[in-house]
This record gives C-alpha cells, sequence and structure tokens, in this order.
C-alpha cells in the first residue's frame, strides 16, 4: 500500500471528510451539496473507495457516492 493511497483513506475521517469536500468540489457538484456532510458510513466508504484507482476517479467516486446518498 502507497503512501498517498494511506492519505486519501486518512480523507474519510468524520473530521476531514467535509473539509475536503468544502476545499475540493467535484468539477460537476456544486460545493453547497456538501457542506453539511459531517459523516460517512462504512458502507460509502468502502463503496468510494471500492471505485477509485487515480486521483480523478478518487474524486468522481466520492461525488457520486454522496450524490447517491442524498
Amino acid at each position: 500500500m502507497s503512501h498517498g493511497f494511506s492519505n486519501r483513506i486518512h480523507l474519510f475521517r468524520k473530521e476531514s471528510l467535509t473539509i475536503f469536500l468544502q476545499r475540493k468540489p467535484h468539477r460537476f457538484c456544486n460545493q453547497n451539496l456538501f457542506t453539511s456532510t459531517t459523516k460517512a458510513s462504512s458502507l460509502l466508504q468502502r463503496k468510494a473507495l471500492s471505485l477509485f484507482h487515480n486521483e480523478k476517479s478518487y474524486e468522481s467516486a466520492l461525488a457520486a457516492v454522496f450524490i447517491t446518498e442524498k
């Protein structure tokens, strides 16, 4: 497991998730959509982790999971 992969997993911690989404909104999403997101279930975490293979698909997967959840 690379160091970068570990860092991306860390982004799923409750305290970091909202900050990450606010600072790096996905290009297809409105930043305001994520402003109130304060937690992610382990199921959603696993879903998003299973979808990404690089930086672009990571952000896409994260956005897709939260849009689906809304």
